[in-house]
């Protein structure tokens, strides 16, 4: 997990034209999009992508916890899928966790990224990955999680 390349000074200058299933690209563009106030209070960041994988809308959902239970997440997760599914047939979603603290990874973080897999494995949406936004760095959650 290198939180240092994750940074959005990091991005070259045609990255809005570009497809987000480059993990680093994806990485920095978490960063452009979290601000840190988005990170002290804690939020839920969605990049809606089109069939080309390329950003549509970044969405910034700030009335859930981050640390709320699986149900819940598994909820938003596929209302979120129902919406890309809907706006951009053939699209995909990538989530990030905003939250106080360091850069490690907990199971509430992972549910998120659980729920994501989850969630676009049943809609038929492209899963783009999940990362965590911290103060300290953004990260991509461990893809294992997502088979959990």
């Amino acid at each position: 997990m290198d939180k240092d390349k994750n940074n959005f000074e990091n991005l070259p200058a045609d990255w809005d034209g570009r497809s987000l299933d480059d993990p680093d690209l994806l990485g920095c563009v978490v960063d452009l999009f979290v601000r840190h106030a988005d990170r002290q209070a804690g939020s839920l960041l969605a990049l809606l992508a089109n069939e080309e994988l390329r950003l549509v809308q970044p969405v910034m959902i700030d009335d859930i916890p981050v640390g709320c239970d699986q149900v819940r997440q598994h909820e938003v997760t596929h209302r979120l899928t129902q919406i890309v599914g809907q706006v951009c047939p053939g699209g995909g979603l990538a989530l990030a966790v905003a939250r106080r603290g360091m850069v490690v990874q907990t199971h509430w973080d992972l549910g998120w990224r659980s729920a994501l897999a989850l969630a676009c494995q049943d809609s038929g949406v492209v899963d783009l990955g999940c990362y965590l936004a911290t103060p300290a760095g953004v990260v991509r959650l461990d893809d294992s999680a997502a088979a959990a």
